[in-house]
């Protein structure tokens, strides 16, 4: 019996120390261990370990591309075709697929945002009249003008308009100093490092200005003596009185000028279509397949300046005695006023000036303001200063300085400026 008693305990001691044998069944494995896993121990001893615990989860790209630039700084391409709202516009442009017409005079593009590196423009550019094929450019950056003239020839060109060593916000402003006369051109695209910011927001006050060369700032920052003086190397319309008076006054431009036009006539295009087009030059080197018209509806000059009659004697006195007779010259600035206001409106403030190289055909055209009011229907006339002194006797810079200085109180007291 004792024995049989001694045989029973035995078993149920095996039965104990088999146990933990069963309780391991779940992990799959053979032999069982009383050892701690990694995971438990890292646990129980708090160690950092470089095995993670868990997959991480993969992100999207679009959030890693944001993680890794916080700041938004990378390189970025802007295409201008369909992103042009990222850009002040200046002067008179018109939209492409592709990008933005600058062909006017003193048209441009200007932006603001974070940047370093290189800014580079890709341009589209071509020749309008044989010989003259390059287009230049003015560079202001942060308001301050730069001193290199840039250009470029025609074709498909990148263009570095800036470079900044070290990151921050900066303003750049490109303007082509080239009529389209002689040169048009597409800005389809800017590249940088770092990102924009909303487009620089108008001034309050802004102004158009109609004229032939003499507004372009043809042969502005060229002398009598210069060769080839019909050229672009010699022109600036940066440097010209009616980009002067904006500057002056802080006020948004449009400057709508073509060598040779003139009121009754001209050597080459019709003010009455070069005005109205958007881009007339455009419109003749597409073989008018480009035929979209200004809309003039967009903004409303407070004050337009119109600076012609001097290619009408010169075209009657040199060319042909039968063209642009002085009484058909006052006919014609009759009708350019009322044409300007028909699409302007019938209060638009318009001041002629005239007598940058000679007052030929001032009695004609004062004729014509005085039957249409004068003064009393917001319509003036002011003599400015003599200046011949640039290539081919055109105005310099000085004589565009005069002319500026002579206009701008008559504008400042038309428009209430103190």
């Amino acid at each position: 019996m004792k024995k049989f008693i001694r045989m029973i305990a035995l078993t149920l001691a095996l039965l104990m120390l088999a146990a933990p044998l069963f309780a391991c069944s779940d992990t799959g494995e053979d032999t069982p261990t009383d050892k701690p896993t990694e995971k438990e121990t890292d646990k129980m001893t708090d160690k950092p370990t470089d095995k993670p615990t868990e997959k991480p989860t993969e992100k999207p790209e679009d959030d890693k591309k944001d993680e890794e630039n916080e700041d938004g700084i990378e390189d970025i391409k802007i295409d201008l075709g369909k992103d042009y709202d990222k850009v002040k516009t200046l002067g008179r442009t018109s939209f492409s697929d592709n990008g933005i017409y600058c062909d006017h005079s003193a048209s441009g593009i200007e932006f603001t945002g974070l940047m370093e590196g290189n800014v580079v423009l890709d341009v589209v550019t071509s020749g309008v009249k044989n010989g003259c094929t390059t287009t230049y450019f003015t560079v202001y950056i942060d308001g301050e003008r730069q001193e290199d003239r840039l250009s470029v020839e025609p074709g498909p060109r990148k263009l570095k308009v800036a470079h900044f060593d070290e990151l921050g916000e900066h303003t750049v402003t490109v303007i082509k100093q080239t009529e389209s006369n002689y040169t048009l051109l597409e800005i389809k695209s800017i590249s940088l490092t770092g990102k924009l910011y909303d487009p620089p927001a108008n001034k309050e006050l802004y102004i158009e200005v109609i004229g032939d060369s003499l507004t372009c700032g043809m042969g502005n920052i060229g002398e009598n003596s210069s060769p080839n003086p019909q050229t672009p190397i010699w022109e600036d319309a940066t440097q010209s009185y009616g980009y002067m008076i904006a500057e002056d006054l802080n006020a948004d431009y449009t400057i709508i000028s073509q060598s040779g036009i003139g009121i009754a006539g001209s050597w080459y295009d019709p003010i009455f279509d070069f005005y109205t087009m958007a881009s007339y030059s455009r419109y003749k080197m597409s073989n008018k397949t480009y035929d979209e018209e200004h809309a003039f509806s967009l903004r409303t000059p407070d004050i337009i300046i119109i600076n012609l009659g001097t290619n009408d004697y010169f075209l009657n006195k040199d060319k042909d005695p039968t063209m642009c007779k002085p009484e058909e010259v006052q006919k014609m600035t009759e009708k350019l006023i009322k044409h300007v206001r028909d699409c302007y409106g019938e209060d638009i403030p318009i001041v002629w000036a005239y007598g940058f190289v000679g007052t030929f055909l001032y009695d004609n055209i004062k004729g014509a303001i005085d039957k249409l009011g004068g003064e009393d229907s917001d319509i003036y006339m002011i003599e400015v200063p003599k200046n011949t002194g640039g290539a081919q006797g055109h105005p310099t810079v000085e004589g565009h300085r005069a002319a500026a200085d002579k206009l701008l109180p008559l504008i400042k007291e038309i428009l209430g400026i103190n």
